[in-house]
This record gives structure tokens, sequence and C-alpha cells, in this order.
């Protein structure tokens, strides 16, 4: 009867906590979303907008490595596969497989103007700031600033 009693009460505490999750869920993927619309539109400035400047460990080398991508590559678009994501508590971590699709600026001779494509598995950490989602951490297959 105890344990009836304690699953009951968890079941009744996770619908109450179910409307909360489900927006903090969406607003963190609004914030995933966002990172490819403004790659994709060379947005350096709102881009980086969603990296936390305290806790990003290398945020101007990273902003860096976005410009070189920007002035070697032309027509970058990004493609996500295989999502998952989980939030709990302030946290979360997003895990996909990003595939980028971009034309170098500097044709050889040999490779023809033929668009290029890399991909990799990128898990991306977020934290909670105030009522903003920030990004902190990326580890993975280096897909921007390539």
């Amino acid at each position: 009867m105890v344990v009836l009693s304690v699953l009951l009460f968890s079941f009744a505490y996770a619908d109450e906590a179910a409307p909360d999750s489900n927006r903090e869920r969406a607003a963190v993927k609004r914030v995933i979303d966002q990172m490819e619309r403004y790659y994709e539109a060379r947005r350096v400035t709102r881009f980086l907008s969603l990296f936390s400047r305290r806790k990003f460990p290398r945020l101007i080398s990273f902003k860096q490595a976005v410009e070189n991508d920007f002035n070697m590559n032309r027509q970058i678009r990004l493609r996500r596969t295989s999502e998952r994501l989980t939030v709990s508590r302030g946290m979360a971590v997003h895990q996909a497989t990003w595939q980028k699709q971009f034309m170098p600026m500097m044709i050889s001779p040999h490779g023809g103007s033929r668009m290029k494509r890399v991909s990799g598995a990128v898990r991306i950490y977020l934290e909670k700031e105030g009522a903003s989602w920030k990004v902190i951490n990326l580890q993975g297959y280096p897909i921007f600033g390539l």
C-alpha cells in the first residue's frame, strides 16, 4: 500500500511539473533553432549572443573561428538528425548529428565548384541564466567554426 501511495504521488507530481518541463524544453529547442538560423544567416553577433559570456570557455577564439568559417565559405547550410534533448533543473543537453554543407570561397582547380559536406556528433550544454537559456559548452565534432 505504501508503494502504491508513493507511485500515485509521483505520477500526480509529474503531471503538475509537466507544463513547466514542456515550456523549458520548448525554450531550449528555440535556442538550438536560433543557433542554426543565425549561423546560416552569418549573424555572428546574434549567434554568439546565445552563448554564456561567463561560462563558455573560449568565446573569443570561438568567435574568430566562426568569422573565419564565414570568410572562407559561402552558402552554409546546417541540418540535424538523431536529436535528443534532456532538460533538468536549469541544465540542458542537446545531442545530435549535425551536417554542414558549404561552398568554399577558394575553389581548387581539381575539386571544381562542388559543395562540401562534413558531419559529426555534437553535444551542446546549456544552462539557465536568468530567464534565458545560454550555451555553456560544445563537445564533439566542431561543426561551428570549422
